[in-house]
């Protein structure tokens, strides 16, 4: 499955965000142990199949704080909260349908439960059933993979607002005048790098 992520990164320039988007990309969420197989950046032009290949124009490098950037972020949240709101719907319904033990087991144990479940046709849309419960307790507490259209500049997957707002700002409240520690961030511009990325 193929899907266009961004990442927020902290840079000099457009050229060193670039690079700094494809180090967090192939360190943290591209590879074996990761959740995708590759990713293929918009300035390339060799790929017949991903990146502009099969999505068309998207900007390369922007800043976060122009009109392409704050597109491309406001996309990301809404999808990533779109894909949220799906898998809980789904959760809430089975948790309200079915025992714990058959969410557990991943099976309607009781006969009762069965008959009413086919009469009433409670399976979801795609016909997974309960087999799908805990799949859907997972992509609920995904950090990275194909739910979170958003990362940071240390690969970690953007998942609410606040976290958002962090990244954006460079993490001035953890900064803040309690913290001793220098903000090694200070004085880098923010870039957005979309990428499109095959699960």
């Amino acid at each position: 499955m193929h899907q266009i992520i961004r990442i927020i990164c902290y840079a000099n320039d457009k050229r060193e965000a670039r690079e700094r988007a494809e180090e967090i990309l192939n360190d943290n969420l591209v590879g074996d142990e990761n959740s995708f197989d590759y990713g293929t950046f918009f300035d390339d032009d060799i790929s017949t199949m991903s990146g502009k290949a099969r999505w068309g124009y998207n900007p390369s490098v922007v800043l976060a704080d122009s009109k392409e950037g704050k597109k491309l972020i406001k996309e990301g949240m809404k999808y990533t909260k779109e894909s949220f709101i799906e898998k809980i719907k789904e959760v809430r319904e089975m948790i309200n349908f079915y025992s714990n033990e058959e969410l557990f087991e991943k099976k309607v144990i009781d006969i009762k439960k069965k008959i009413l479940e086919s009469l009433e046709n409670k399976k979801d849309k795609k016909g997974l059933g309960i087999s799908f419960f805990k799949y859907y307790c997972s992509c609920l507490g995904e950090y990275k993979g194909s739910n979170i259209f958003l990362y940071d500049n240390d690969g970690e997957g953007i998942s609410d607002s606040q976290h958002l707002k962090d990244v954006l700002t460079k993490w001035k409240s953890f900064y803040g005048t309690e913290n001793k520690e220098k903000n090694k961030y200070i004085g880098l511009k923010v870039f957005v790098v979309p990428i499109d990325v095959h699960s």
